[in-house]
């Protein structure tokens, strides 16, 4: 399918013509495609040989980042769940690829550095003073929720 819709020269080439030739022309066969595939802008290639399912998908068209938080099918199975973040809002935060019985659904909006220092010092028997003692002693810290500029 992919010779007779990108490249028909290539399903006469004796040395592609079955798995061990292909292997043994790897190099060659890897120019030779290259060239082709040079001669279209990926979203084309994709455009042209999906509908003869040939396996093409344009694979640099965003970074990991806006892949999760943007494209279609992330979005539609879930795997970017919109999560509310202490500093930037409402954001997408990548989600889990699979959904276990008791496990978590969500990563949650990710946290500051030093986010749940105050909450662990108060659980092991800390005051509000004391807290505030080991904050201006520089023994513990917090990232500020405000963006220092």
């Amino acid at each position: 399918r992919f010779c007779a819709h990108a490249h028909p020269e290539l399903e006469d080439d004796p040395r592609f013509g079955s798995v061990a030739e292909r292997d043994e022309h790897d190099a060659a066969l890897v120019d030779v495609l290259t060239d082709v595939f040079a001669t279209r802008p990926a979203a084309e290639w994709e455009a042209l040989l999906t509908p003869q399912r040939v396996g093409c998908v344009v694979a640099d068209a965003a970074t990991a980042g806006q892949f999760f938080a943007h494209d279609p099918q992330m979005l539609e199975n879930d795997f970017a769940p919109l999560a509310r973040h202490q500093r930037m809002g409402e954001l997408r935060r990548w989600g889990p690829l699979t959904h276990m019985a008791g496990g978590r659904d969500d990563y949650g909006p990710g946290v500051l550095a030093g986010a749940e220092t105050d909450a662990i010092l108060r659980e092991i028997g800390r005051s509000d003073d004391q807290i505030a003692e080991l904050r201006s002693n520089r023994v513990v810290w917090a990232e500020p929720l405000e963006i220092l500029t």
